[in-house]
């Protein structure tokens, strides 16, 4: 069973008080620097403060090329703090911890989509996205680059972190989506939510005809995701 579109009907207060505002926005490729398999994960203690792609180059041996790539796709961390795109020469201090995710998952769909297309509300303080399946709504430890939030912002021209998405769709799930661009819009969304104004639609595609009746399923206790479900 696969879930295919969500739909979310909103109280019509919201799109009153937030009228639609056109905004155009361009699409963006990325390539990929073609490169050899490495480790996943690599943990680095910094012992001689420098800048940090000189760190990447020297201590994984890779070729500048790519740290820089990997810097720009959020996969670097230190101290357990997500480096930004472009700080290619940030210094690491000595004794600083370096995390870093030598070749990060992708989800390529976030560069074929047409994001023109799938940007169905826009105001100055929501926008209503068309999410296509294959794609993170949120940054991923390896990966804050192709997610539908970054996605949105790019389409935007909007600053990064601007965008926000105010409820999850699982990555191979798509339809629309709530991303809140002001904190009053995320809070007023949130408060929608809890009240229980929002009411969520899904349309499921199975193999087969699905029994009729009631279907209860529980996810099995783990402190690791995925949790496995089982039906009772």
């Amino acid at each position: 069973l696969s879930l295919l579109f969500l739909h979310y009907f909103l109280p019509s207060s919201i799109l009153t008080t937030f009228p639609h505002v056109g905004i155009a926005v361009p699409h963006v490729a990325m390539t990929t620097p073609g490169l050899a398999a490495i480790a996943e994960v690599r943990h680095l203690a910094i012992n001689l403060s420098g800048p940090l792609c000189a760190h990447l180059t020297d201590l994984l041996d890779m070729d500048e090329e790519h740290a820089k790539w990997l810097v720009d796709m959020g996969a670097v961390f230190i101290d357990k703090v997500r480096v930004g795109a472009g700080a290619y020469n940030a210094i690491v201090p000595q004794g600083s911890y370096l995390r870093v995710h030598p070749s990060p998952r992708r989800f390529p769909v976030a560069w074929t989509a047409d994001w023109q297309k799938r940007l169905v509300h826009v105001n100055s303080n929501y926008v209503i996205v068309n999410k296509p399946g294959g794609l993170p709504c949120h940054a991923s430890l390896d990966n804050a680059k192709e997610t539908t939030e970054a996605c949105a912002e790019r389409a935007l021209s909007a600053e990064v972190g601007s965008i926000s998405a105010l409820h999850r769709l699982d990555v191979p799930t798509h339809g629309l989506m709530c991303l809140g661009r002001t904190p009053f819009f995320a809070a007023h969304f949130s408060r929608l939510l809890r009240m229980r104004r929002v009411r969520k639609e899904y349309l499921a595609l199975a193999s087969a005809p699905p029994q009729l009746g009631s279907m209860v399923h529980y996810m099995r206790p783990s402190e690791r995701s995925p949790r496995v479900v089982r039906g009772e």
